[in-house]
């Protein structure tokens, strides 16, 4: 029943934690889930799309958001919504006896025809056509450099565009679906679910225009020049901004996205308190290894 948005997503992440905590009967739980399973697949905000899956995780409903995700890993934005999930993990994949395939990027490999809907990615569309306050203020506690430092003087920013943004890192699964033997450290990622690692800015530019290429956008849209070697000395295509493939988000659009909307030292406020509530980080994991992404509580964005 409620009409404001912020509110929408605070009464779902509280509702999440009453999952979490074991207090909701049974019939709570059942009449929980059908609701939020509805506002997951329809509900056009990307935070409230976001709060919604940490809350339907927290109540065990993988299969209600599997199938939500099979209906809507499209590749495109449906309705007025502002997220959205890509086709791949669909079986988009290329053969070697496809007669249609497009030249491999290099470091891809062909695979075989999937089905696995939980593996698309979800993107939400963020509007930064206002200024907004970038880096941090000069009395902001562990301040880079403090307060005198000269690497984080605010200033305002301003994007001018809209554009869309992954809601968490690029998983190993992820990672594996375009370079199958690609040199994780398992020590570290042991899960398919965790965030990929041992990947370079070169290895992430190549990925973006694999993504590109499995989502079926023109290669004149790709954002990283394919006939560029993928390594030290590769250029930017000059307009690779207003392109419409996919690339690695400027540090402005990632700050405003980070930000949501708020000029704290951390989205959720000044201090460190709940910190463990939004991030895995040595103090809460255990120092263990990387633990598997979307697990945590999103941010008003609807970042995982």
């Amino acid at each position: 029943m409620e009409s404001d948005v912020t509110r929408r997503r605070a009464l779902i992440l509280g509702l999440g934690e009453f999952a979490k905590a074991k207090f909701l009967t049974s019939e709570q739980q059942t009449g929980l889930t059908a609701d939020l399973a509805q506002r997951y697949a329809d509900d056009p905000d990307s935070g409230v799309h976001g709060a919604a899956e940490w809350c339907l995780k927290q109540l065990g409903a993988q299969d209600e958001i599997t199938e939500i995700r099979k209906a809507f890993s499209t590749g495109e934005v449906i309705g007025d919504r502002r997220w959205y999930l890509t086709k791949t993990g669909q079986s988009r994949h290329h053969s070697p006896s496809d007669a249609a395939a497009t030249e491999l990027l290099p470091g891809a490999e062909p695979h075989a025809e999937r089905e696995d809907y939980n593996s698309s990615l979800t993107f939400a569309i963020l509007d930064a056509s206002d200024e907004f306050l970038m880096s941090s203020p000069v009395s902001e506690a562990e301040r880079y450099g403090g307060p005198t430092g000269k690497s984080e003087i605010r200033h305002r920013r301003q994007i001018g565009r809209r554009f869309a943004i992954g809601t968490h890192e690029i998983t190993v699964a992820q990672f594996e679906a375009f370079r199958s033997q690609h040199d994780f450290d398992r020590t570290k990622a042991r899960e398919l679910d965790a965030p990929g690692n041992n990947i370079t800015w070169y290895d992430a530019a190549a990925y973006c225009n694999w993504l590109s290429e499995q989502e079926g956008i023109p290669r004149d849209q790709w954002c990283y020049d394919p006939d560029q070697p993928f390594q030290e000395g590769m250029s930017l295509l000059p307009d690779y901004l207003q392109r419409t493939g996919y690339r690695l988000p400027s540090e402005a659009e990632w700050e405003y996205a980070c930000r949501a909307g708020t000029t704290t030292a951390r989205y959720f406020g000044e201090t460190e308190t709940l910190l463990g509530e939004y991030g895995w980080y040595t103090k809460t994991s255990g120092d263990k290894w990387m633990l598997p992404v979307g697990t945590l509580r999103p941010q008003w964005s609807g970042f995982l």
